[in-house]
């Protein structure tokens, strides 16, 4: 080799030893970069690095000690200022909360309301647009969504009459009293929205005596009309009132459209049912006190004589039934007054 060529030899080694470090270097750094990324992972990781799973754990520490301090505060157990202030946060948090969810039933109530009123709007928020019309099936569904929201709407409002009658205590009488004529009073306190009526006449259709059901009834197609559906209902879903033959299904219906606004009406209906002999000596048996005795009393004052001697017809097989004279044994009230008829 001559003296030249390997000159130029040592030239072209020592171009590629310091052109070659240019290519490996990112290569280098990269393989680096991902080992400390890993590692970086590890420590940082708080369900596996060292430093931040004590830092977690400390945290954690200071949270529930924080707790246990608030709950103490608001528990009444002082802590001075501090205790104060946990107290008045608390308060103001339940103020905001409060105002925010009212905000929010108020919106949906408002929403609803003009959905059922408002047909321009329905027409909008089913798919609508100025002159056309929306589709009439999700017009349909538009306007049942708003009625179903405001029976929700009315259902957690009754709910929560329910709530505040049996929190004051309220006996049957005076529940009888705020379901017949919208207020009632106790210890200083006023009862008198319509949602609190409506719940009362609720409890009382259920829990009432047979005598309040009667009162109600007879109440439901005038001074308690714009409640008589509620009505019907209740006494569809009681099992005492539901044993007497004169309020089936076709009374019910009368109930709900409030017909029946009086005793006389009441009377009415119930002496339709003895003339169509709905009392067998079964219902007789099985009938409640005060409406055996209502029934009783009307076939009594009836100007039809025959509607007495059905009930007599009905009573006297009763007694010759050994299965059906069971059912009335030691009730004292019932023997005297399938006796007498």
């Amino acid at each position: 080799m001559s003296s030249d060529t390997a000159s130029f030899a040592v030239q072209v080694m020592g171009a590629l030893v310091a052109i070659i470090p240019l290519f490996i270097t990112p290569v280098v750094m990269k393989t680096a970069g991902g080992l400390l990324n890993r590692f970086g992972g590890v420590v940082n990781n708080p369900n596996k690095g060292p430093f931040d799973r004590m830092r977690k754990g400390a945290d954690g520490y200071r949270k529930n000690r924080q707790n246990l301090r608030d709950m103490r505060a608001l528990n009444g157990a002082g802590q001075g200022g501090r205790g104060r202030a946990v107290r008045w946060n608390a308060r103001r948090n339940a103020i905001n909360s409060g105002r925010e969810s009212e905000m929010k039933r108020a919106n949906t109530e408002y929403i609803a309301g003009e959905a059922e009123t408002n047909s321009a709007f329905r027409n909008a928020a089913a798919g609508g647009t100025g002159l056309q019309l929306a589709d009439e099936g999700a017009s349909q569904r538009s306007l049942a969504n708003a009625i179903n929201i405001q029976a929700k709407l009315e259902a957690d409002e009754v709910s929560a009459a329910k709530a505040v009658i049996e929190h004051a205590e309220l006996s049957g009488a005076e529940r009888q009293i705020l379901a017949t004529t919208g207020s009632v009073s106790k210890n200083g306190v006023a009862y008198n929205s319509k949602t609190m009526q409506k719940a009362a006449i609720q409890e009382q259709l259920r829990t009432g005596s047979m005598g309040d059901i009667h009162a109600l009834v007879e109440s439901s197609g005038s001074s308690l009309r714009e409640f008589s559906q509620t009505i019907a209902q209740g006494v569809a879903s009681n099992g005492v009132a539901s044993r007497n033959p004169a309020l089936g299904g076709k009374t019910l219906d009368l109930i709900e459209q409030g017909k029946i606004g009086s005793k006389a009406d009441l009377d009415v209906v119930i002496e339709g049912a003895i003339s169509e002999g709905k009392f067998s000596a079964d219902s007789l048996a099985t009938m409640h006190d005060v409406a055996r005795e209502r029934v009783i009393d009307v076939a009594r004052a009836s100007t039809n004589p025959d509607h007495i001697a059905a009930l007599r017809t009905a009573a006297t097989t009763l007694l010759a039934t050994p299965e059906l004279v069971a059912k009335i044994s030691g009730n004292k009230t019932a023997e005297t007054q399938i006796t007498s008829i």
